[in-house]
């Protein structure tokens, strides 16, 4: 699988870094008590700096409380469900699949990118 960690991140203004990194430690702790690891090792498929700033900015629906999820607008074009509804959908040179519904249809570059994980899904049926 390709890792996009160095590429794909909305750049953090610098007077906004100190705060980036408490919000890294906040979240670390929140999903440490959840069992899992730090919410920087999502960097490699999920555009981490840009859910910081949209959640800063009161942007709505952009994480699910019930399920742990970022919404679909930073996933980067390696995640395994990149979709029309990212920001880097098409500009990034990779097509990102379709939601309908619950129902995720993959786009030709999520199956190439993504080593077998969709012919797993399929073999399931």
């Amino acid at each position: 699988m390709l890792n996009f960690t160095k590429e794909f991140n909305t750049p953090i203004p610098p007077e906004l870094e100190g705060f980036f990194e408490r919000w890294v430690a906040l979240k670390d702790l929140e999903r440490k008590q959840q069992g899992r690891g730090s919410i920087l090792l999502d960097k490699g498929d999920y555009d981490i700096q840009g859910f910081f700033l949209a959640e800063l900015q009161g942007v709505k629906g952009i994480f699910d409380p019930k399920t742990g999820h970022g919404t679909d607008l930073f996933k980067k074009p390696n995640h395994p469900t990149f979709s029309n509804e990212s920001i880097y959908h098409v500009i990034s040179g990779y097509e990102g699949g379709v939601w309908d519904k619950d129902k995720f249809n993959p786009s030709a570059d999520n199956i190439k990118l993504g080593h077998g994980f969709f012919k797993t899904i399929s073999n399931r049926r």
